[in-house]
């Protein structure tokens, strides 16, 4: 698990909602890519003084 990194947000909404978004967009937690699971708070730019709060929710599944 090397962490949650704006790539992995990007393709996840472009996925689950045919929105595409580039990575200046994203605005993780502390600047940093989220390395411990549980929810997380991300920025979403979408205009000039437009931005959404997107909660991520980390789990780790074991395959042991």
């Amino acid at each position: 698990f090397g962490g949650i990194q704006e790539h992995d947000i990007i393709e996840r909404i472009k996925k689950e909602f045919w929105v595409s978004l580039e990575r200046h967009h994203i605005g993780l937690p502390e600047g940093r890519h989220i390395k411990q699971s549980g929810k997380h708070d991300v920025a979403i730019h979408l205009g000039e003084d437009t931005y959404i709060r997107l909660v991520v929710n980390v789990t780790v599944i074991s395959n042991k």
